[in-house]
């Protein structure tokens, strides 16, 4: 029986071959035989009587094992005839393999340092690691292996790390290709998630009950839905056709206006592939609206909810934490609902845990629905790895938007709608400019018997809206009171309290990014609920519902932004048809908080975005002979397409962003970090507002408590507790801050009931 050891309860050469074969199974048919040679040649430095006293508990030196299995990788990939790509990346992988993706400058400089310090006689561990692995014992179990590892070139260190620094130098030469950059990260992710795999003692599901994700189930849930709406037939128009397109293109695009059922239509376009699905959103909150409707599609599936809030949960009580936890991380399920963000950084990132479910995208169908809420700036960068991704890891990709923009061409369009949009609202441009508390006044006046929705650029401006219209329910209030104690004038009080008490009534709820992901959920399912009922009331809002969020209301106001935002703004307005052709009415406002210089616009968006706009806007007036500052839904798609050409012409937008391409050409897979979040706010607070948030900051105390393997899962599945009572500002708040937990904690005496955690400076706050 063996005596070499990968981990206290795991038998060295088990793992090793656990890591091949699951490695192996995991990669297409090209990368078998590198991911092969990569997972069972991962940890064979701990062959080493280094690692293996460090294992006991013993304090050695010498007992790190990835540089030693990295040229042993390498070497042996030479001895089976691979190239000197491939032969790289598995040396890049295995060497990796612990921490982040390391790229072809860094490889290049270690193995001359480590080159260097051999030949100087610096080095204190590769030779002594090299001879002891060269012992009969060792050689004789290695040898088990499928492909057993080159251990002669251990008889010559210096020769050995010389040949990869020369192989190394020649990848340096030229510039590689998206396929080659692909094929680099698609091996580590085979790699690290089979390693993690055999190292939990976790196996791979079966996932794959594909076969689930069935045409009968998106017709039988269809059949269920009500067909009361007036929008009906538009719904059954696009459904219908999107049922008989027979796409031939890898990226393809279902363009139709918001509220006519491209959810339905776009999962009825995925599961005619037979493959994993992966439906990716702009926003959280919308992928727990459409995370709920794939559930009810597919009843019995194990669809992954993938986000930074969410800790997978299923019924099985068979499956511990950790195991829900491998399958999330691995993306080990036939369907996921996640973000933008948490797709694009499974395409381009350095991280580990980003990169590990990589292989789970391959010969996938992915959604990307509300396309156009992809920053302006990245639209080129997206849809260049959006069509080398397909190319060359056989990805569908279907885009879904009410507005395409122009720099993400798809191959094929399903356009079925064109020509017969729907006309629900007309939107009206206001020239002068109000500050918050002017616009809250109207909103008061126009609110007495109607839902509206105000929709501002700034946490700051969106904030003193709310406080005013307050103000003003009270003075309402009291004025009310005051005239009920004025018994002589019993007809006026009775006139006034018809009203200004309506008015009073009206709840004011509010929503931005200092509001609690707890209570944004409650408050949205509070705005459902109150316009199902038919109930008055004023959501405050910033840009969190502007695409995607089902609330339809017959009023909104929208401070003036990209006019991309406007339009989508406009879809949260008679969004189902319910008041008839141009039933519904959307004011764009320009708001300037009377401290500020510039406009709320221009602070979050810039000027150039705000002159395009402008420009855009006058243009399209002028030419369509527009009066009156306003336009009708079905004017949104002409004007979107004047505004994005100007945008991409006045912004430049190819050159926007090009770090990409460096990446790209120089394997530079340590530099790659592409994020569609331009900037967040850098502090977290968990808000103790209250017994539930206080609960969960103590289970995520007792989780740091655990030891062993347990002690990740629950840790990670606490953090996700706790993140939805916490907030991100951009000043350093003046809370305590716990270390251990990387969190500052804020009384609930720090959050207001309306508008959330209250910073020093609410004009600090300029973004949602």
């Amino acid at each position: 029986m063996s005596k070499f050891k990968s981990h206290p309860d795991k038998f060295l050469i088990d793992h090793l071959k656990e890591v091949g074969e699951g490695a192996e199974k995991l990669a297409p048919e090209y990368l078998k035989t590198e991911a092969y040679v990569a997972g069972s040649h991962h940890d064979l430095g701990k062959y080493t009587p280094f690692f293996q006293q460090h294992l006991q508990g013993k304090r050695v030196q010498c007992s790190d094992h990835s540089t030693i299995s990295a040229l042993i990788a390498f070497s042996t990939a030479r001895k089976l005839g691979l190239d000197d790509l491939s032969s790289f990346l598995v040396m890049t992988s295995v060497k990796s393999h612990h921490g982040k993706l390391v790229g072809l400058q860094y490889m290049s400089r270690w193995l001359r340092t480590l080159r260097d310090s051999l030949k100087d006689g610096d080095n204190q561990c590769l030779e002594p690691q090299a001879k002891s692995l060269l012992v009969d014992e060792v050689r004789r179990e290695v040898s088990s292996l499928k492909y057993p590892p080159d251990m002669d070139a251990l008889k010559d260190v210096i020769s050995m790390v010389q040949e990869a620094w020369k192989v190394t130098r020649r990848i340096m030469d030229k510039e590689r290709s998206w396929e080659e950059f692909l094929k680099g990260e698609l091996l580590f992710s085979c790699l690290i998630d089979a390693d993690k795999h055999s190292a939990s003692g976790n196996v791979f599901s079966s996932s794959s009950s594909f076969s689930l994700l069935s045409l009968s189930n998106v017709e039988r849930f269809r059949a269920g839905l009500s067909r009361s709406s007036p929008m009906a037939s538009l719904r059954d128009d696009l459904y219908n056709a999107v049922k008989g397109w027979d796409a031939k293109g890898k990226i393809k695009a279902i363009i139709s206006p918001t509220g006519t059922g491209k959810t339905l239509s776009g999962i009825l376009e995925a599961v005619k592939e037979g493959k994993r699905i992966i439906y990716s959103l702009p926003f959280i909150s919308i992928v727990e609206q459409n995370y709920e409707v794939a559930t009810k599609v597919f009843p019995g599936v194990d669809i992954l909810k993938f986000h930074h809030m969410a800790f997978p949960e299923d019924d099985d009580e068979n499956r511990s934490a950790e195991d829900k936890l491998m399958m999330a991380e691995s993306w080990d399920y036939p369907m996921v609902v996640t973000t933008f963000e948490g797709l694009m950084s499974t395409l381009l990132s350095h991280r580990n845990v980003n990169l590990k479910r990589l292989h789970s995208l391959v010969s996938s169908v992915v959604i990307l629905d509300e396309v156009q809420a992809i920053p302006a700036e990245k639209w080129h960068a997206v849809k260049e790895t959006l069509k080398n991704v397909s190319d060359n890891l056989n990805v569908t990709f279907i885009l879904m938007t009410a507005t395409m923009p122009r720099l993400i061409q798809p191959q094929e369009v399903m356009d079925p709608l064109r020509g017969k949009e729907p006309n629900r609202v007309k939107v009206e441009f206001r020239e002068n400019f109000v500050t918050p508390e002017e616009l809250a006044e109207e909103i008061f006046q126009v609110s007495a018997s109607t839902p509206v929705m105000v929709e501002l650029n700034t946490i700051a401006s969106a904030e003193k809206v709310a406080k005013r219209l307050s103000e003003l329910q009270r003075e309402a209030s009291n004025e009310i009171e005051e005239n009920k104690k004025d018994r002589k004038s019993r007809k006026k009080e009775e006139k006034i309290k018809e009203g200004k008490e309506e008015r009073n009534k009206r709840k004011i709820i509010f929503l931005s990014t200092h509001v609690t992901p707890w209570d944004r959920a409650q408050r949205i399912k509070e705005v459902k609920e109150m316009l199902e009922r038919k109930e008055n009331f004023i959501l405050v809002t910033t840009q969190v519902v502007e695409a995607g969020v089902d609330v339809s209301f017959p009023i909104v106001y929208r401070d003036f932004g990209p006019l991309d935002s406007v339009i989508q703004a406009s879809g949260r307005c008679n969004r189902n048809g319910e008041l008839g052709e141009l039933g519904g009415k959307v004011t764009v406002v320009k708001v300037k908080r009377e401290d500020r210089q510039r406009s709320d616009f221009s602070l979050v968006y810039g000027n150039v975005t705000e002159e395009v706009a402008e420009k855009v806007l006058s243009k399209y007036m002028i030419t369509t002979s527009k009066k009156g500052n306003q336009i009708e839904e079905k004017d949104f798609r002409s004007l979107l397409e004047m505004y994005y050409e100007e945008l991409e012409i006045t912004r430049d937008l190819p050159n926007q962003f090009t770090k990409w391409k460096d990446w790209i050409k120089l394997l530079d897979y340590d530099e790659v970090n592409f994020s569609l979040i331009q900037e967040e706010p850098k502090y977290s607070i968990l808000v103790l507002e209250n017994s539930e948030a206080e609960s969960r900051l103590k289970q995520l105390r007792d989780a740091l408590g655990l030891e062993g393997y347990k002690r990740r899962a629950e840790v990670k599945r606490a953090r996700a507790l706790v993140e939805e009572f916490t907030v991100k500002v951009w000043e350093k708040p003046e809370l305590d801050f716990d270390k251990r937990l990387e969190l500052y904690i804020a009384p609930k005496e720090k959050y207001d009931k309306l508008t959330g955690y209250r910073v020093k400076d609410v004009d600090e706050s300029l973004i949602w």
